[in-house]
């Protein structure tokens, strides 16, 4: 007997962005929380580790028979890292990565300010330069699960569970970038040494064991990408989260790859727009106020292909799966 099967709406890309934009534009007081945290970053004053990073990169060397390429390469980079050190703040530890509130002072705070001089506090104790990682984590992550529930609340108006269990919806949040870390130190030294001497043995192959590690990186975390909004909208718990998202990136295909490239290239460029005011001027303030509105639209748009995309996955499962049954009772 012969069946008609109907295919589930694909999730747009730009229906999504546009949506997101859409939304944006209907609640503009989202970007209050990414405007106001900017600006903690940029005026508060900077807690400096300089005390502590400098001695660690001045221990780093340029591995014995590296080409002149690599050696210069090398030192370049540890000289621009020397410079950033003097500057650096933990309060942008604020910003938790992977998963925190879009900032554009995270990776810019300086010396100046709009006020002047950036009043600096050196970081004397290791102890307390541990201990603030962590409260400065905690606090990050609470804020950030703040803005996200925010935002998909305007998305799922009418779904309780994206409303309620925001405490457990915190704590499986947290977990993201605690995981991150443990996974960063562990892959960390054995990569870097693995890169490191197939770049002295021959640079063609440490071109291409980068490029190979970085095609794994992608293919292991771009599944991954919808962790988070399975955990705010389902309240699910990191590990099924985590399977929720897999399963939606698979059953997606090529639609949430290529949503996921086009979020990537416009936070990028948005990124770029923004941070050409430097930071001793008051127009770094249109540049705090122009990121908050894209990054705002863009964390909306992935909650609006997270709904599209979650309900094709699961509506193509079903049909694959009666399409199965079909077959083996033709047979």
């Amino acid at each position: 007997m012969d069946q008609n099967f109907i295919l589930p709406h694909r999730p747009s890309v730009i229906k999504a962005l546009a949506n997101g934009f859409k939304t944006m534009a209907a609640h503009a007081y989202l970007i209050v929380i990414p405007i106001i945290f900017d600006l903690l970053l940029l005026l508060s004053p900077h807690l400096t580790i300089e005390k502590f990073l400098t001695p660690a990169l001045k221990l780093i060397r340029v591995p014995n028979g590296s080409s002149p390429e690599i050696t210069e390469t090398i030192q370049a980079s540890l000289k621009t890292l020397l410079e950033v050190a003097k500057d650096y703040s933990v309060t942008t530890w604020l910003r938790t990565l992977p998963f925190g509130l879009p900032s554009l002072m995270a990776s810019r705070v300086g010396a100046q300010t709009p006020l002047g001089p950036a009043s600096v506090i050196t970081m004397n104790s290791l102890l307390l330069v541990i201990a603030l990682f962590m409260v400065f984590t905690v606090v990050g992550i609470l804020l950030a699960a703040l803005y996200y529930n925010w935002n998909a609340n305007m998305v799922f108006p009418k779904d309780e569970t994206v409303h309620s269990g925001f405490i457990k919806k915190t704590g499986n949040l947290l977990l993201i970038p605690l995981i991150c870390l443990v996974s960063v130190l562990i892959l960390a030294v054995p990569l870097t040494i693995v890169l490191g001497l197939s770049s002295i043995i021959s640079p063609f192959l440490g071109s291409v064991l980068y490029f190979i590690a970085l095609i794994a990186l992608i293919n292991l975390l771009f599944p991954l990408l919808f962790t988070p909004h399975a955990i705010i909208v389902g309240n699910k718990n990191l590990i099924e989260a985590a399977k929720e998202s897999v399963f939606i990136f698979k059953k997606s295909g090529v639609f949430a790859s290529f949503f996921v490239v086009a979020l990537l290239f416009a936070t990028y460029f948005s990124e770029r727009l923004w941070q050409t005011p430097p930071s001793n001027s008051w127009m770094v303030l249109i540049g705090i106020f122009g990121h908050a509105v894209i990054s705002t639209a863009l964390v909306l748009a992935s909650f609006h292909f997270f709904k599209d995309a979650k309900g094709f996955a699961f509506e193509m499962a079903k049909l694959l799966n009666t399409i199965g049954e079909s077959d083996t009772i033709n047979h």
